[in-house]
């Protein structure tokens, strides 16, 4: 809504909000939109969210029968081209968690979990102490937190459902320690520690969560400290789902951990990391075809048992 109507405000209204409903054609529609891309050198994806704005607006016009019909429904905003992923080599996060270990432990602990568990920023800012299970080795991420103007508000998860991830010692090595560093800062402001608090805030008793900004700038800083230029934050979620897929774990398991709504929406995200999978599925294929059966055993041309003598066929014979 804060997005709708920032567009609106510095984009719809001054330009078109001035004109009778009759005159907002679909022509008319299709030349604001090359004059975006053209003048203000909006991207073909910014200027989509000026369609979805324009194109619901007049849908409800058309409902309240304030017109007859959607021009922007015939309209044709530019194409979206899909941005090929990149995720970042194993190697340079490792560096990042390296340089995190001597700079900033809590950050360290924030990437630490961003890779081990292919979360969103926004859920992983979302993390209290009571969702994390030891025993279990376990994550369950039931909420996210998204930026407003002001702060920050607590709401569902992209998909609105809650889901449980397994997670790696180390991973929970690095919980560990983000705990007991959490422990001693309550204690040093003679406050109680908040077994429900958020896992990685600013407040001493946990009570708020960190901003998805502070991670951000934070990651960034990591980066330039560390000597790596063009990794972003969210590749890191690239690079989770990327490796599993590469080393053959199942399509619906990936798209499990990464909260997507099916698994038909991590196909179409990462396509081209499925064909290490498809080789070893073509290589257990051929496998199949090539095994002789025991039951009816295969006889090459090269193989051929030796003709019997004529001592043996006599024998047999009688």
């Amino acid at each position: 809504m804060r997005e709708y109507g920032r567009l609106v405000r510095t984009m719809l209204g001054p330009d078109l909000g001035k004109l009778p409903l009759r005159r907002v054609t679909t022509q008319r529609i299709d030349a604001y939109y090359a004059s975006l891309a053209r003048e203000r050198r909006l991207s073909p994806a910014s200027i989509r969210h000026v369609h979805a704005v324009l194109r619901g607006s007049l849908g409800q016009a058309v409902r309240w029968r304030w017109i007859s019909s959607n021009a922007a429904a015939s309209a044709s905003p530019p194409k979206l081209r899909r941005r090929e992923i990149t995720p970042p080599p194993l190697h340079t996060t490792r560096t990042l968690l390296e340089a995190a270990e001597k700079h900033d432990l809590d950050l360290g602990a924030v990437v630490r979990v961003l890779v081990a568990t292919g979360a969103r920023r926004g859920e992983v800012c979302g993390l209290r102490w009571s969702d994390i299970d030891p025993a279990g080795s376990t994550v369950t991420i039931r909420r996210s937190v998204a930026s407003v103007a002001g702060g920050t508000v607590v709401k569902e998860t992209k998909t609105h459902a809650a889901r449980r991830i397994a997670i790696d010692s180390e991973t929970l090595d690095a919980l560990d320690r983000r705990r007991e560093r959490a422990q001693e800062l309550a204690e040093a402001c003679r406050l109680a520690f908040n077994p429900d608090g958020y896992v990685f805030t600013s407040e001493p008793d946990g009570s708020r969560p960190l901003h998805p900004d502070t991670i951000t700038g934070g990651f960034q800083r990591l980066c330039q400290r560390a000597g790596l230029d063009g990794v972003r934050l969210h590749d890191l979620r690239h690079l989770d789902a990327t490796q599993l897929l590469a080393a053959g774990v199942p399509v619906r398991t990936v798209s499990g951990r990464l909260g997507h709504a099916n698994a038909a929406t991590t196909l179409n995200v990462y396509p081209h990391f499925l064909e290490a999978s498809d080789r070893e599925a073509t290589e257990v294929i051929a496998g199949l075809l090539d095994t002789p059966s025991p039951l009816r055993p295969t006889t090459r041309h090269n193989d051929r048992p030796a003709r019997p003598s004529e001592d043996v066929i006599r024998r047999e014979l009688r």
